[in-house]
């Protein structure tokens, strides 16, 4: 799937929706949610089976957030994540996010992943797994199976690799200074019929997922 980021200011988003700079202003300001909607639609027409004609329309879950950048003296600015449902599968539901901020700037947000090898046993894809080894880090703007949980203002991830979802990855952000910073990443590479993952990125030891 091809990625998308954008950061759409009142001027960015007349170009995106042909419309006169001035309207567009006025959209971020008075109607946000429209803005946010068309910005979604132009984006991922070609990407989410929910933009499909006939599917049923992909209408946002809004969440009202606050942030600040480090320890500015300044009351806390406002924040809207809003989450789409991008597709539905038989075991995969994949959502994107856009982050509208307290000038109205509006943000396709990306989430950082590690990319990792894996290495198995007589290099065989369904046997043992010997090594996992971190190979650099990437940014996805779509998750799955994603939770967000506004009293920590943490975001996980679950991406079954197969229906048994006994091989999978989970990350886990946190909202930090107006962005979702990565902090752990879990790899369960075994398709072995167990929840056995290991963590290949942050502190700590994976939970057992069983």
């Amino acid at each position: 799937m091809k990625q998308f980021k954008t950061i759409a200011t009142p001027f960015a988003l007349a170009l995106l929706l042909q419309m006169p700079n001035g309207a567009v202003a006025q959209k971020a300001v008075v109607n946000t949610t429209e803005s946010v909607q068309q910005i979604f639609e132009t984006l991922y027409a070609g990407n989410c089976s929910s933009l499909i004609p006939g599917n049923s329309p992909s209408t946002p879950k809004i969440y009202q957030m606050t942030f600040n950048y480090g320890d500015e003296d300044f009351p806390p600015r406002p924040y809207q994540l809003y989450e789409y449902l991008c597709f539905d599968g038989p075991y995969n539901q994949g959502f994107v996010y856009f982050g509208v901020d307290d000038i109205y700037e509006i943000t396709n947000l990306s989430f950082a992943i590690p990319t990792f090898e894996t290495t198995y046993e007589n290099n065989d894809s369904y046997g043992a797994v010997t090594n996992i080894e971190v190979t650099g880090f990437s940014a996805s703007n779509q998750i799955f199976n994603a939770n967000f949980f506004p009293e920590t203002k943490t975001m996980y991830s679950y991406n079954k690799w197969r229906g048994p979802a006994d091989a999978f990855t989970v990350g886990q952000w946190r909202f930090i200074e107006g962005q979702f910073v990565l902090q752990t990443y879990d790899v369960d590479a075994a398709f072995d019929g167990k929840r056995k993952a290991e963590r290949i990125y942050g502190p700590g030891e994976a939970p057992n997922y069983d």
